[in-house]
C-alpha cells in the first residue's frame, strides 16, 4: 500500500513539473504588451526590488543585534551549571 501512494506521489509531482514548465514556456512566448504596459511594468519592478533590498537590509541588520545580544549573553555565563541549563 505505501509504495502505491509513493508511486502516485512521484507521479503528481513529475506531471506538477512538467505543467509548470509548459506554463513558464507558454508566459514567455506571449506579447510583452504596449509601450506603455511595459513603462508600468518596469516602474513597478523598480519599486518593488527597492522594497526587497530594503526589508533584508532591515532583516540583517536585526539578525546581526540579535545574534550580538545572544552571544554577549551566553558569553556572560560563567559556569557549567548555567550552560547546561540552556538544553
Amino acid at each position: 500500500m505505501m509504495s502505491v501512494l509513493l508511486a502516485i506521489v512521484f507521479i503528481g509531482c513529475a506531471f506538477g513539473i512538467i505543467f509548470a514548465h509548459w506554463l513558464i514556456s507558454y508566459i514567455l512566448r506571449l506579447d510583452t504588451g504596449t509601450d506603455a504596459m511595459r513603462d508600468v511594468n518596469s516602474r513597478i519592478n523598480e519599486g518593488a526590488w527597492a522594497f526587497i533590498r530594503r526589508q533584508y537590509s532591515t532583516i540583517g541588520i536585526t539578525a546581526i543585534i540579535v545574534a550580538i545580544i545572544i552571544g554577549f549573553l551566553i558569553g556572560g555565563l560563567s559556569s557549567k551549571s548555567e550552560l547546561e541549563m540552556l538544553n
